[in-house]
This record gives structure tokens, sequence and C-alpha cells, in this order.
């Protein structure tokens, strides 16, 4: 897609953020959105990550399983790569 890393994960955090919107991790009480944004967090300084499809795959990992999203509005929105990272680490 051309973008720098931050900018496809800017708008990677923007997209997860609304499809996580009211949910919540198993403590009922943090919102759902942070746990992705950890993952994006650790991507991109524990290892060093770069490349923006890998780092809008890590914010966006959850989003086929535990939205309304599908493969093909992460295609439309983000390219077949990121689509294909994140549909490889969800469950059926």
């Amino acid at each position: 897609m051309g973008e720098s890393p931050a900018a496809m994960a800017l708008q990677a955090i923007s997209f997860a953020a609304r499809k996580h919107q009211g949910q919540y991790r198993r403590d009922g009480k943090t919102p759902y959105a942070a746990h992705p944004m950890r993952v994006l967090a650790v991507m991109s300084t524990l290892f060093e990550v770069q490349e923006p499809e890998m780092l809008a795959a890590a914010v966006l990992h959850d989003t086929i399983e535990d939205t309304t999203t599908d493969w093909d509005d992460l295609s439309e929105r983000f390219g077949d790569q990121v689509a294909n990272y994140v549909a490889l680490l969800s469950r059926d």
C-alpha cells in the first residue's frame, strides 16, 4: 500500500478500536482494544518490526474472530496481505 509504518498502524488502530467498541477483557473493566494495542507495542518495540502490513495485522488480529469484520473488509481497507495475515491468526 506504500504507506509508512506509522500511518498504516494508526489507521489499523482506529479501525480496531471502532470494531471492538463495547467489548471488554475478561475482567469486565478493560476495553478489549487495549489487547491489540499491546500486541502492536510488543511487535514494534520488542521485536522491532517495521513492516506496515505486519504492524497492521498485529492490531487487527482479533477483528475477524471477535467482530463482524471479515476478510473482504480488511482486504478492501488494508490490502490482501494484511487480510491474509489476520486470517492466518484467526480461529475458524
